[in-house]
């Protein structure tokens, strides 16, 4: 599940916030990942994993499924508030659906 596979990500996006007073600017690479937190990099692609990023500014993870999955792309975005990050989830592609992606 391309999901699952990006868990790490955001709980590497979400220590370095809270080790950043909450500055996702210092959190939006792998390699600043690495320097903050210890991060150990983006899941690689394959199975159903076609590509893993980070957004440069936001620390957006963006995970892009293969053709068996409908190509579909699945944008989490973080926002952090005094006490927590949140993360909102947006699902695009022609044939995504909630069974390609675990999401509506």
């Amino acid at each position: 599940d391309n999901v699952a596979r990006v868990a790490s990500t955001k709980l590497a996006i979400g220590e370095c916030a809270q080790n950043s007073n909450g500055d996702l600017t210092l959190c939006d690479t792998a390699a600043k990942l690495l320097t903050v937190v210890g991060f150990q990099g983006l899941p690689a692609a394959g199975g159903e994993l076609a590509s893993a990023t980070i957004t440069g500014t936001t620390a957006a993870i963006v995970i892009t499924g293969t053709a068996a999955v409908g190509s579909c792309v699945v944008t989490f975005t973080p926002t952090v508030t005094g006490t927590a990050i949140t993360w909102a989830t947006l699902t695009s592609g022609a044939s995504c659906s909630k069974s390609k992606t675990g999401f509506n």
